[in-house]
């Protein structure tokens, strides 16, 4: 058996957002309703990556943490959230 190829998130960094929808989307949309996020609850959040769903979760109120392993990732989101 052959194993599949990592992705390499790092590299992946400056496009990843591009090949996504940016929230709302319908499935942020639906994550949001199940999670049944209320104003000034915490969450961490693993593999953050570039930070789409913590920010719709920040925007619901909800004060986030998140880490992820590639460091490029976490730059685009510390990048995109600056003066938020």
């Amino acid at each position: 058996m052959r194993a599949s190829p990592s992705i390499c998130f790092d590299c992946a960094a400056l496009f990843y957002d591009q090949n996504r929808h940016a929230p709302p989307t319908e499935a942020s949309a639906a994550l949001a309703q199940t999670a049944l996020q209320l104003p000034g609850e915490r969450r961490a959040l693993w593999e953050v990556g570039t930070g789409r769903i913590a920010k719709l979760r920040t925007a619901q109120g909800a004060h986030v943490t998140g880490a992820d392993l590639s460091l490029a990732m976490m730059g685009r989101l510390r990048k995109s959230s600056a003066g938020d």
